[in-house]
Parts: C-alpha cells; structure tokens; sequence
C-alpha cells in the first residue's frame, strides 16, 4: 500500500525510473513539500545536482519495493 501510495502521492502515470524521477525532483523543489529537501539533500544549494541524485535513488528505492511488495 505504501508504494502505491506514493504513486498517488506523486501524481506519476507510469512505474518508469524517468516518470518517478521527474515527479520526485517536482515534488521537491516545490515549497510546500520542504520535508523532502530538508530530510535528503538540506544543502542542496551548495551541491549542484544532489536533489536529481537523491531522487533517481529515492524512485529506484520505490520501484524495487513496488516490484517486490507486487504493486507493479
């Protein structure tokens, strides 16, 4: 459940690494979702491309769990 709720969480179509990725870097720099920046990537100001890394690792994470948990 908890996969699928971060599918309907994120607003992503599709169970891909790309669509993932790109809803989590959204949900990211979106200011009323500080809670993410804050928790994986506080100084994403002084590290140029942190918050793309910390989100392909944050979809690859969802997207093995969903795979194994068999949401996907």
């Amino acid at each position: 459940k908890r996969y699928q709720y971060f599918k309907e969480l994120l607003g992503f179509e599709e169970w891909d690494i790309g669509a993932v990725t790109a809803k989590l870097v959204e949900y990211f720099y979106d200011d009323s979702n500080n809670f993410l920046r804050l928790f994986f990537a506080s100084e994403y100001d002084n590290y140029p491309g942190c918050v793309e890394a910390t989100a392909i690792a944050l979809a690859r994470n969802i997207l093995y769990w969903a795979e194994y948990t068999g949401v996907i």
